[in-house]
């Protein structure tokens, strides 16, 4: 069953045209789904739709079997975490209390690590400094937000979410700012939470880390999909081509 679907979403209504346009897609618990398309095409407002910051107009969305309904908090009780663009962090607080509210929420919900069922046994403090230490943040965890550069603000972000054991993760741009080798670390560390069990969705324009993370990758053009499958069933057709990729992503 898919951890995710979509039935006919019409969502942001902008000067008489709907941003998303009856989409339909659906997501597969433990596995890396891509959302790839040119600017203007509704992945934005596809992930505002899903964590509660925007409501369809029409449509369903079923998360884990049932309706996903409410506000970004009741969604984060649910099991779905969310990163954006730019980084969301409390800046007034330390590093180490921006992640005891992701472990606060999954124990508050009673949700078990997919990804690694005994952080659910340690003590707030000990789990916040595992997931950090998991995701690549080596500094101190007593470290104000507000004081962090782009580059760790994004990753102690990843690691709040995290913490809140979530069943599906959304990473809106995850890649920004990267170099080349912590591109291939963040690929590396994706592909390892998905083998075991997290769901991750992720919006990107880095199409060389979309087709090597991604078992699956999800086109949209003017609210709709395009194209849906393999990486490289999506480079190949001729609607992604024409829409977006061009043929020097089919070269290369």
């Amino acid at each position: 069953m898919a951890l995710l679907e979509l039935e006919g979403v019409v969502a942001g209504y902008v000067e008489g045209i709907d941003i998303l346009n009856d989409l339909r897609m659906t997501v597969a618990g433990g596995s890396v789904t891509g959302v790839i398309g040119p600017n203007g095409a509704g992945k934005s407002t596809l992930f505002n739709c899903l964590s509660g910051l925007l409501t369809p107009d029409s449509g369903h969305v079923s998360f884990d079997g049932a309706p996903l309904q409410g506000a970004p908090a009741v969604r984060a009780r649910r099991g779905l975490g969310r990163t954006f663009q730019t980084p969301r962090l409390f800046k007034s607080l330390t590093v180490l209390d921006n992640l005891l509210f992701g472990c606060e929420t999954a124990d508050w919900a009673g949700h078990r690590y997919v990804f690694e069922p005994r952080l659910g046994r340690l003590p707030h403090a000990e789990r916040a400094e595992r997931i950090a230490r998991l995701v690549g943040y080596d500094g101190s965890l007593d470290t104000p937000a507000a004081a962090l550069p782009f580059g760790e603000l994004r990753t102690v972000e990843l690691a709040r979410a995290l913490c809140g054991a979530p069943q599906l993760l959304l990473l809106d741009e995850p890649a920004s700012g990267l170099d080349t080798g912590q591109a291939n670390g963040f690929v590396a560390l994706m592909s390892s939470l998905a083998t075991m069990g997290l769901g991750i969705l992720l919006i990107e324009h880095d199409m060389h880390l979309v087709m090597n993370l991604c078992s699956r990758i999800t086109v949209l053009d003017f609210g709709q999909v395009i194209a849906e499958g393999t990486p490289d069933a999506v480079q190949r057709d001729e609607a992604v081509i024409r829409a977006y990729l061009g043929r020097s992503a089919v070269r290369a």
